[in-house]
Parts: C-alpha cells; structure tokens; sequence
C-alpha cells in the first residue's frame, strides 16, 4: 500500500468510498501514477508531478489538481462546487461528477507530458541556427514564443491545422 491507499483505509463511509473512486479512476487513466505525498496531503504522482490530491475534512473533500489552469478550464462544469484557484470542494451528498474528475485527471496528466522541443521535431525549428524553442503545446493552449510571426517563415514551418493562423 502506498500514502494514498493507507489515507483512505483510515476514513470511515462515504468520503472513504468516494476518494477511493476518484483514486481508481485517476489510476485507471494514468497508469504510471504512483502514490506518494504532495504538499503534505496524499496525492498521485505521475512524472515526478502529481496529477492531484484528494483529501478529507471536517466539512468537505478536497480536490487538489495542483494546477489553477486546470481549474480554469473545468471551470464551467464546476457550477454549484466551492472552488479556488487551488482546489475543488465537494460532500459525498455531492459529489464531483466522474466526467469532471477524468477531465482534470487527463488536463493534469498532458501538463506533466514531456515535450519535445521544436529542434527535435523536424519542420518545427530543425535546423534553425540560433532560435530557441519555438513552441510549448498544452492541450487547447499553444504559445508561440517568437518576436513576431513574420520570424515563423524560412526554415521553420508550421502545420495549420494544429496552429491555425498566425497574425502577420
């Protein structure tokens, strides 16, 4: 057993079932998480990141993404939930629905995927003398990290349908 499996052995009834479920079902969609602690609380690691924490209090349960973008971007399925930028509260009478925990799960575990950089991914800075890293890719967001897109042409190019247009 790990932190996380001894934590929730320790809780009694429905916060126990639940946080149960939203372990199993983060394990199920990363299967590499381990369990560990994070910021003092139990919480899966994945990457040497943990994907959340969840977490049991006199009122509530905690849900710890780790991440405020992550919160932002469930941010309109979260209609009715306590939240800050930092975490998402919910009871056993309700509960966060399995669609926003697989959501957050994934949103979390494609920030802790390793990019590759623009260099190693040929016709995406291959080649380009002196250019840094060209782009940082997470899920909907793409940063473009150039002075201007008219530094895009030449030896770099750029695929429009992951990009769409750039402005000139």
């Amino acid at each position: 057993m790990g932190e996380m499996s001894d934590y929730i052995a320790r809780l009694d009834g429905p916060e126990r079932d639940l946080i149960e479920r939203i372990r199993a079902r983060a394990v199920s969609l990363v299967p590499d998480a381990l369990e560990g602690m994070s910021y003092g609380m139990p919480a899966l690691r994945s990457r040497d990141s943990p994907p959340l924490g969840v977490m049991a209090t006199k009122d509530h349960i905690g849900l710890y993404p780790f991440s405020p973008p992550v919160i932002t971007a469930v941010e309109a399925e979260l209609e009715g939930f306590s939240r800050s930028k930092g975490t998402i509260r919910f009871t056993p009478e309700h509960p966060l629905p399995d669609s926003v925990v697989d959501r957050i799960v994934l949103l979390r575990r494609d920030e802790s995927t390793p990019r590759r950089s623009a260099d190693d991914d040929e016709g995406a800075g291959a080649g380009c003398p002196g250019r840094p890293p060209l782009v940082v890719a997470r899920q909907r967001l793409v940063i473009v990290q150039v002075p201007s897109a008219s530094a895009l042409s030449g030896c770099c190019t750029l695929r429009n349908s992951v990009f769409g247009s750039l402005p000139k």
